[in-house]
């Protein structure tokens, strides 16, 4: 039983420089990408690392395949050798925004080209391609991103050449990744890449087939890393307004301790962040927090001040200034009438009484009083209890309601 004999011809006088539709028609090729995996998503460089399996189809009539021999009706192609490949006419394949583009090799590379009965010619090929994206950390680590995978013509313009294509993304194979990775392709109306002159001026448009990669990070691991411990050392400083003023050493461990603490949660913000042009939300956490605790701090050291034998002293001083002050006021009061001068006796003996016996006993004038004359010491803590909380709950709210909007306008 003879084999069958498998032979390709080609069009006398065919020309690999030259396109195999007329003019006037367009040449479609299709792609087929199945991605083995996405190996990474470097936030610090910006890019998307994969792994895939890529098929490059197109139609060549010039190109046949004649069999004889055979009475298999399935058509599984012709393997073409390098020599023959290379004397073919090509697509001229671009990947845009391409970092690195490495072909798997074994003991040669893992690439074939076939041609089948009906003229189409397909190339196959493993490969490792890395393609740069256009982050914005502004939201990290609350981020949403798209990053853009296009290929397509560099030299033929979308009158002469039209790309499609399909792809597959087998999960089974998916190795974790820190961040959740969602692939769509693009719609009919982004499948095209405008080339502009220095003037803005569009001069030619290419047709793409691409992909996006939207991805999403997990909060979790940020939340216990960082948020939660940044906050539970806010929480604890605000103890220190409940300690006995003249505990200074403990009062001033505790919060020394503590600001260390939030410059030690931080650091590692700098090195460890991906780059942004602004702030990032998770660095306006911390660095509230850091200050929080540090505003701390300084109330104490105006405690310490203000209990100290100069200050003390000053306010004697002024104390004493102001009561003098009142007795002159009384002086020149006696000579007007007795009902005016009954009613100004009563005004200046409550006015003696709260300065010589200090702030009343309503919490909440005393904190109106330390802010307007700075006299007693008492209710620089009460306050600073009922601040620095009011503060934290404000900024909070703030905080999540600002990045969340922010995410919902961009979904939206």
């Amino acid at each position: 039983m003879s084999r069958p004999v498998i032979a390709v011809c080609v069009e006398e006088g065919y020309s690999k420089l030259t396109r195999p539709d007329p003019p006037a028609e367009p040449t479609y090729v299709h792609i087929k990408i199945r991605f083995n995996d996405i190996e990474e998503v470097n936030d610090m460089h910006q890019t998307i690392t994969l792994h895939m399996h890529m098929t490059v189809m197109w139609e060549d009539k010039r190109v046949s395949v004649v069999e004889t021999g055979s009475n298999d009706t399935k058509d599984q192609g012709k393997v073409l050798d390098e020599e023959l490949s290379r004397g073919l006419w090509m697509p001229d394949f671009a990947i845009y925004s391409l970092k690195s583009f490495d072909y798997a090799h074994i003991l040669k590379r893992l690439a074939t080209m076939k041609v089948y009965h009906n003229s189409t010619l397909m190339y196959s090929f493993q490969t490792r391609t890395t393609v740069t994206c256009q982050f914005n950390f502004d939201k990290y680590p609350m981020d949403k991103q798209d990053c853009y995978f296009m290929v397509g013509s560099y030299g033929y313009t979308s009158e002469e050449m039209v790309y499609g294509g399909e792809y597959f993304h087998p999960q089974e194979r998916q190795r974790p990744l820190p961040v959740t990775v969602t692939i769509r392709d693009l719609k009919m109306s982004e499948r095209k890449v405008e080339a502009k002159n220095d003037t803005g001026q569009v001069v030619a448009i290419y047709s793409v087939y691409g992909l996006i990669f939207h991805t999403e990070r997990g909060i979790n691991s940020f939340i216990f890393r960082t948020y939660f411990p940044s906050a539970m050392g806010v929480f604890v400083s605000w103890t220190s307004f409940m300690l006995r003023q003249d505990a200074v050493a403990g009062r001033l461990s505790l919060l020394v301790t503590l600001t260390w603490m939030q410059i030690n949660i931080y650091r590692p913000l700098t090195k460890d962040s991906p780059p942004s042009l602004k702030v990032s939300a998770i660095e306006v956490w911390v660095i509230f927090c850091l200050v929080s605790v540090s505003a701390a701090l300084l109330e104490f050291a105006l405690v310490i001040y203000k209990k100290s034998p100069l200050e003390q002293k000053r306010r004697e001083h002024v104390r004493s200034k102001l009561l003098s002050k009142i007795s002159s006021m009384g002086d020149r009061d006696r000579s007007h009438s007795h009902e005016r001068e009954k009613h100004k006796g009563k005004s200046l003996k409550d006015l003696r009484g709260r300065v010589q016996h200090g702030i009343g006993h309503n919490p909440a004038q005393g904190c109106c009083a330390v802010v307007k004359n700075c006299f007693d010491t008492n209710y620089i803590d009460i306050c600073s209890l009922i601040f620095f909380p009011t503060a934290f709950i404000v900024f909070n709210i703030w905080y999540w309601m600002y990045y969340k909007s922010q995410d919902e306008k961009k979904n939206g």
